[in-house]
């Protein structure tokens, strides 16, 4: 058996670390006789419960291996930013990767099925997902604006049901006072606006077991079902970059580009850079709508 390991490293967000495997696999140019495995393991992340153990195997099938069977390593910072924007070639050969390498743990999928029988079947579904608590490097977008962009689409698109992937918890409690039930979440742990965990929907939590490996769960099945979704609102993040290599078929609209100020921002964002399907609005009007933002602020 010939292996080609892949070494994760410490504080990374979920999908940080699924975007670093699948870069791997590409940029390592794995032969049909090889086999990439990653490990995650003895290094602090917010997924461990127990540091020593290779934490990638809870949430993906891979086989097992010795030593003597690994014939390649990654070096150190062999790492695809994919935070920014994905272009059209990059989100196929990824979706390739990933379909290819990836595979996911039977009962995650399992719980993804479930949810969308139940909830999905027979809707036409608007996938959102709203990320606020760790934006450091990028502008967070107004909540007036999810609000515009959603109102929008309900109106022209005649969306019965929005699936809401949201980080905060007084984002979604705000949306379901808007939108009744036609919200619908899965049940994650989601900070409140003052930082602290918030238990949506678990009266277990804190008796829990596991519940480093719950984050990485709960941060799977929401990219999963964001990619069974009729069309995505996407903000700029790994987690809906999954979904898109996951779905490399699911429309979607990058509803943050025009938010960025490419002088103080760290990628690099042109017109080119990806392709998205954002209807009924010019630049012209997603930045008079920033204007009028701004003016209220």
């Amino acid at each position: 058996m010939k292996i080609v390991k892949i070494r994760g490293y410490g504080h990374m967000g979920f999908h940080a670390y699924t975007t670093l495997y699948l870069a791997n696999c590409a940029i390592l140019n794995i032969a049909p006789d090889e086999i990439p495995v990653m490990d995650i393991s003895n290094f602090e992340s917010t997924y461990h419960d127990d540091q020593s153990e290779n934490i990638w195997t809870k949430y993906f099938d891979q086989v097992e291996y010795n030593e003597e069977d690994i014939v390649r390593e990654n070096e150190k910072g062999m790492f695809y930013n994919a935070n920014g924007f994905m272009a059209p070639s990059e989100r196929y050969l990824f979706s390739r990767m990933l379909h290819s390498y990836l595979k996911i743990k039977p009962h995650i999928l399992e719980k993804v099925d479930n949810f969308k029988k139940q909830y999905f079947k027979g809707n036409k579904v608007l996938g959102v997902h709203i990320r606020i608590s760790d934006l450091h490097d990028r502008p967070t977008l107004p909540f007036e604006f999810y609000k515009h962009k959603i109102d929008l689409y309900l109106e022209k698109e005649h969306y019965n049901k929005i699936f809401v992937s949201a980080d905060q918890q007084d984002t979604m409690e705000a949306l379901k006072e808007i939108y009744g039930d036609k919200i619908i979440e899965y049940p994650v742990l989601r900070y409140t606006s003052q930082g602290c965990n918030y238990p949506i929907n678990h009266p277990e939590v804190h008796q829990r077991p596991n519940p480093g490996y719950m984050r990485g769960e709960e941060v799977l099945i929401e990219s999963l079902l964001l990619a069974h979704t009729n069309f995505m609102f996407k903000t700029l993040s790994n987690v809906t970059n999954f979904t898109l290599m996951y779905n490399p078929n699911l429309e979607y609209c990058n509803i943050d580009f025009y938010f960025l100020e490419n002088d103080d921002y760290p990628y690099q964002t042109t017109e080119e850079t990806f392709r998205y399907n954002c209807k009924y609005e010019t630049k012209e009007d997603i930045q008079h709508f920033i204007n009028k933002t701004k003016k209220h602020a």
